[in-house]
């Protein structure tokens, strides 16, 4: 039976109580032979256990950096194609409407231009009224959804703040 790491350092604090006096570092034991020799077995156990723990530890550590290496590799290509999505629905953005077609339909995938809805662009925040902004801990920010249902209801324009509803989107489904 194989003992663990623990188990064998129990060991041998056990035979260094039992076999010699803390206090004047005498030996206790008789069998002076016999404990060294059983203290020498337990440390070469104890050695082995640290060195296998060891090699181990080097070689996850390795498994480690190879993943880390392995997520930057795959978050390179994850940007690249997000990039080159992104440039190809600019693309059609760009070019459906100079052709004057706001729809394209094939069996395998339609092509929609939309409208985005309204959003808040925050030109001033300090002369945006206090009414639309909200109290967060030690300051105030600007609550850009109330300024979009204020536009929505049909209020008054909300000075330091502007509505945006010209902004077009690509839906590919």
């Amino acid at each position: 039976m194989t003992l663990k790491l623990y188990e064998l350092a129990d060991q041998y604090r056990l035979l260094i109580d039992r076999g010699l006096d803390t206090e004047t570092g005498e030996l206790i034991e008789k069998d002076s032979e016999a404990l060294f020799s059983r203290l020498d077995e337990i440390k070469d156990n104890i050695g082995n256990k640290a060195e296998n723990i060891g090699k181990l530890w080097l070689e996850l550590q390795g498994e480690a950096k190879a993943v880390g290496a392995e997520i930057e590799r795959l978050a390179k290509h994850k940007s690249r194609f997000e990039s080159n999505s992104q440039w190809l629905k600019d693309y059609l953005l760009r070019e459906l409407p100079l052709a004057k077609i706001e729809q394209v339909k094939r069996p395998t995938v339609t092509v929609t231009i939309r409208d985005n809805p309204p959003s808040v662009n925050i030109i001033d925040e300090e002369a945006v009224p206090r009414d639309f902004k909200r109290h967060v801990p030690e300051r105030w920010d600007v609550d850009k959804k109330s300024i979009l249902e204020n536009h929505k209801a049909g209020g008054e324009a909300v000075q330091g703040a502007e509505i945006i509803t010209d902004k077009k989107r690509i839906d590919i489904r």
